[in-house]
């Protein structure tokens, strides 16, 4: 296994044929605020649609969630029957998280696929991109973005399970499988494999990666209103400048042969 001896430094490890070096992540988040700096509103209106969404589900997800809940109580308080009102609670709640969970999947995943195309776009081709960035390429790949999105959760939920630590560090694993799958268009088994292998070869790279984003979540997310708005650009612009560094903006992913 090859890796970095500081992550904080561009680091020569294995990486995909052609890509003699890893970016700097402190460079990388530096990048970050020197595009923000030419043009704030842009990354700002590009967020502005997942807020008004955030807004939207909201009261639906109390819905699910507390309709969920008195639904399975019903029949117990009918039957006066304390252990049937505990257990139709228990159940109802699950119902009701497990239709919350699925709808913002099938609402936010497509969303945030998209505003990483349009961030990629960005990058690639310098087009701007306005408030419509969730949902200019909505559609585009439905199934597969929604089930890579499920995947991804159930793998990174399961590793939560076992004391957090597990968890964070798929988290930080799969940080180039969402832009593979976004960008790239690969299969979902085939995302997922790019990215765990990367992360093999530069565990300590990755693991300061995931760092800095998960500071800047930490940061933004106290931010009300602006935080949540730039986080949706802030997150895939941050994630993309990486992936490009490694994989190269053609066709396909250095290295991943073009029939996969």
């Amino acid at each position: 296994m090859s890796d970095s001896d500081d992550v904080w430094n561009a680091s020569r490890g294995a990486t995909a044929p052609n890509a003699t070096e890893l970016p700097n992540v402190g460079d990388l988040a530096s990048k970050v605020v020197s595009e923000v700096q030419k043009d704030f509103l842009m990354f700002l209106l590009g967020g502005l649609g997942q807020l008004v969404l955030s807004f939207v589900l909201v009261p639906v997800i109390l819905v699910l969630v507390y309709g969920g809940m008195g639904l399975g109580m019903a029949p117990g308080l009918m039957l006066e029957n304390q252990d049937a009102t505990t257990i139709g609670l228990i159940l109802g709640m699950l119902v009701g998280m497990t239709l919350m969970f699925a709808m913002i999947t099938i609402v936010v995943a497509p969303m945030w696929a998209s505003t990483h195309r349009a961030v990629w776009k960005y990058l690639t081709e310098g087009e701007k991109f306005t408030y419509t960035a969730p949902f200019t390429t909505f559609t585009q790949d439905l199934p597969k973005v929604i089930g890579f999105t499920m995947v991804q959760g159930a793998l990174i939920g399961a590793g939560m399970m076992f004391c957090y630590l597990p968890g964070l560090i798929l988290a930080a694993a799969l940080m180039f499988a969402g832009p593979a799958v976004y960008v790239h268009r690969l299969g979902i088994g085939a995302a997922i494999g790019l990215s765990w292998r990367h992360f093999q070869q530069n565990v300590s790279w990755h693991l300061g990666f995931f760092g800095i984003a998960f500071l800047m979540q930490l940061v933004l997310t106290y931010l009300p209103f602006v935080g949540a708005m730039l986080l949706s650009t802030l997150m895939p612009l941050y994630v993309l400048l990486a992936y490009r560094h490694v994989f190269g903006d053609g066709p396909m992913p250095r290295g991943v042969a073009a029939d996969l």
